[in-house]
C-alpha cells in the first residue's frame, strides 16, 4: 500500500516538473530556455536579443545580440548560403534602432542650439522622439512647431499622430 502511495507521488511530481519546464510562462521565459538548451546557436540568442527588444530591455538585447556575433565569428564557416549573416545584419538594425535614434536626436538639438526657431528642425525632433517612445518630448517639440507655423501640414499632420486637436 506505501509502495502504490510512493509510485503515484513520485509520478505526480514528475508530472509536475515536466509541466513547469514544458509549459513557458510569458515569451521570455519561453526564449530564454529555447536558448538555454540550444547555446551554441546563432538563431537562438538572435531571437533572444529580438524577444528582449519588443519586451523593452534593451540593454539585454544588445547584450544577446553580441554572443551571437561572437558566435557567428566561431560558426560562420558553416555559414554557406549566408543565412546567419543576414540575420544578424536584421537584427543589428532593430537592437540599435533606439542608439541610432538617440544619436539623431543629439545631432538634431545641436542644430536646434543655433537655429531655435527653426520649424523643420522642430518636427523633425518632434518625429524623432515619437519614434522612440518619449511622447512628451514629442509633444513639446510640436507645441514649439505650432507655435512657429500652425498653418503648416507638416506640423498639423505631425499633432494628429501625437493625437494633438488644434
Amino acid at each position: 500500500m506505501l509502495k502504490n502511495w510512493l509510485s503515484l507521488g513520485i509520478i505526480v511530481l514528475t508530472l509536475i516538473l515536466l509541466t513547469n519546464f514544458l509549459w513557458p510562462r510569458n515569451k521570455i521565459f519561453s526564449t530564454q530556455l529555447n536558448t538555454a538548451r540550444w547555446p551554441l546557436s546563432i538563431k537562438r540568442h538572435l531571437q533572444m536579443a529580438k524577444t528582449y527588444f519588443e519586451n523593452g530591455y534593451e540593454h539585454e538585447a544588445i547584450k544577446e545580440y553580441q554572443q551571437a556575433e561572437r558566435l557567428y565569428q566561431y560558426f560562420s564557416f558553416i555559414d554557406l548560403s549566408k543565412t546567419f549573416k543576414n540575420q544578424l545584419e536584421e537584427t543589428k538594425k532593430i537592437v540599435y534602432q533606439r542608439q541610432r535614434l538617440k544619436n539623431q536626436i543629439e545631432g538634431w538639438e545641436t542644430v536646434l542650439k543655433s537655429k531655435p526657431y527653426y520649424r523643420d528642425v522642430l518636427v523633425h525632433l518632434s518625429v524623432l522622439n515619437y519614434q522612440i517612445w518619449e511622447d512628451e518630448k514629442a509633444k513639446e517639440y510640436w507645441q514649439q512647431a505650432f507655435y512657429l507655423d500652425p498653418n503648416s501640414p507638416q506640423v498639423q499632420e505631425m499633432g494628429k499622430i501625437l493625437g494633438i486637436r488644434n
